[in-house]
């Protein structure tokens, strides 16, 4: 039976051909030979050199023109987002804890559920598990063969995603969303 393996990061993060190898220095040997440090100090010159040999070749991977303005911020957003899980863009919803919600396209794909609810709040003053119960009561519904306990969560469910549907409208509506994802950037280069 073969192991199981496990996965491991790449040691060179991805990157290709001259990114992907180290620079390596005789910082030690330099040392042994000149302990002045004069030998030392050359080798580290010598690796900061090729340090930046590398930088076109860094741009370059991330498409990036070098020299253009604002290359240096681009580049160092690039790389934030490539290393950095807090610098990423996600346009998914936050994970949230706990079971996926149940409720399918086949319940309530056009809001139905919160707007009986809410009409029987509305003329009859009842909760929103009264108002539940009187839906359950009415099987010609389809909102009669669910249990209380699922109605009132597929309510809940209903109203989060009703609140995330007009937030995400009114910032449509607004240039804020424009200022958001636009501005900081330019109109140079998306990353």
């Amino acid at each position: 039976m073969p192991k199981p393996t496990t996965k491991q990061k790449s040691k060179s993060g991805g990157y290709t051909g001259a990114l992907a190898e180290p620079i390596y220095l005789n910082g030690s040997l330099a040392r042994r030979i000149d302990p002045t440090g004069n030998l030392e100090s050359t080798e580290k010159d010598r690796g900061i050199a090729q340090l930046i040999a590398k930088l076109p070749a860094l741009f370059r991977c991330y498409e990036i023109e070098m020299g253009s303005e604002n290359d240096w911020m681009f580049l160092a957003l690039a790389l934030a987002k490539t290393h950095v899980p807090g610098m990423r863009i996600s346009l998914d919803p936050k994970p949230r804890r706990g079971p996926r919600p149940k409720w399918g396209p086949d319940l309530d794909d056009d809001g139905e559920l919160l707007r009986e609810v809410e009409s029987l709040q509305s003329a009859n003053g009842y909760s929103i598990k009264d108002a539940c119960e009187e839906l359950r009561k009415d099987k010609s519904k389809k909102f009669g063969q669910s249990s209380l306990v699922n109605l009132i969560t597929r309510h809940r469910e209903a109203r989060r995603a009703d609140a995330q549907r007009k937030h995400l409208e009114k910032l449509s509506n607004s240039d804020s969303l424009y200022r958001a994802l636009g501005s900081p950037l330019g109109n140079k280069k998306r990353l």
